[in-house]
């Protein structure tokens, strides 16, 4: 049996990645190693609050069809399962963090950054597969263009903070 989900729950993921990014761009931010990368981090999370937004604003504008669940859930664990996939699956502002240095610079910061938001790539792509044309797939792809456009941003950050 293949697992398929909606419109609805794959932007309801979308919303924790983006809450889970906002949270990393944050810490990130209190171990910056200068004033002007933090100030870019906090940009930065600035920006993955309102992409939360953007997907908050998808999902109020779904059809039945794509709110549509494909299972009974009397249990809300649909709701609990995905909340825990997008807490383990791109942004982990607790573990993500621990992974730069105290003082870490700027290009080791965006670097990293830009290897999380690539894997919020895969991930949605991986998720783009699992929702019924239906229920909203063309949903699933305004979230990679979002993610696309994050990672635009960080590669022409990191671009010129290079010599």
């Amino acid at each position: 049996m293949s697992i398929r989900f909606t419109a609805d729950e794959v932007l309801a993921i979308a919303e924790q990645i983006e809450r889970n990014g906002a949270r990393y761009y944050e810490a990130a931010a209190k171990i910056a190693a200068d004033a002007s990368l933090r100030d870019l981090l906090l940009d930065l999370a600035a920006r993955e609050r309102v992409h939360e937004q953007v997907f908050s604003g998808l999902r109020g504008v779904l059809t039945l069809r794509e709110k549509e669940a494909n299972t009974q859930d009397p249990y809300d664990e649909i709701a609990l399962y995905l909340q825990a996939l997008a807490d383990a699956s791109v942004f982990r502002p607790q573990t993500e963090t621990a992974a730069l240095p105290p003082g870490a610079g700027a290009e080791e910061v965006l670097r990293h950054a830009l290897a999380l938001e690539k894997d919020s790539i895969v991930f949605y792509a991986g998720m783009r597969e699992v929702v019924a044309e239906a229920q909203g797939r063309a949903r699933v792809d305004e979230i990679l263009r979002e993610e696309m456009r994050h990672v635009a941003t960080l590669t022409r950050e990191l671009a010129s903070r290079r010599p």
